[in-house]
């Protein structure tokens, strides 16, 4: 049998991968790749702002507030101007100086601050129907045939709308006893001319 060589080595066993050599490749998996977007895991978050609530002190007032209550306080000045013409004219019954009369009525209807004549007539007409509950309500006025009077005149000057004639009618039918109810029908029916006035005759069928 022939002879063994001495020399011949058996194989080497093969070496185990250390700790530190997975440890590498892992690490060079983890490497950007061409291609493809990776994301930076120590970058900062964005996120939005949360909004800033304003504080408002207890001493300030906001501007809309101020607007208001400089509106209402002009509101009532401009009222009690109108009643006192109201109170000075069916005070005269219209008897005296009519074209001063209207001439005053005018003046106060242009110098209010609506641009807009049909917002002039509307407020002119809140004011007209006020004044005639205080008269009739508080002071138990009798002289509202006077204020009529003077309601029809405005009309066809144009400063107040002649639906407010009605209105004001109706008013005094609610708050009147039986017996100043027939006063007040009595006057209606005076006045039937005027009603059938193309002013007066369609805003009465509009208001019944």
């Amino acid at each position: 049998m022939p002879k063994r060589s001495s020399s011949s080595t058996l194989p080497s066993p093969k070496k185990k991968k250390s700790l530190d050599d997975s440890s590498a490749s892992v690490n060079s998996d983890d490497s950007p790749r061409k291609g493809k977007n990776v994301k930076n895991k120590e970058d900062p978050v964005v996120r939005n702002p949360e909004p800033v609530e304003e504080s408002v002190t207890l001493n300030e007032t906001p501007k809309k507030v101020v607007t208001l209550e400089r509106k209402e306080s002009a509101s009532q000045n401009l009222k009690k101007v109108f009643f006192d013409f109201f109170g000075e004219v069916t005070e005269l019954a219209l008897n005296t100086s009519y074209g001063d009369v209207m001439k005053k009525a005018r003046e106060l209807s242009n110098g209010l601050e609506e641009e807009e004549p049909v917002e002039r007539k509307g407020l002119v007409d809140q004011f007209m129907r006020d004044y005639l509950l205080d008269q009739v309500l508080e002071h138990g006025s009798r002289s509202w045939h006077n204020f009529l009077e003077l309601s029809i005149q405005l009309a066809r000057e144009q400063v107040c709308n002649p639906s407010i004639l009605f209105t004001l009618i109706s008013d005094l039918v609610e708050l009147s006893t039986l017996k100043e109810c027939q006063r007040i029908f009595d006057f209606v029916e005076k006045h039937l001319e005027i009603w059938k006035e193309p002013l007066f005759l369609n805003s009465g069928k509009n208001a019944v």
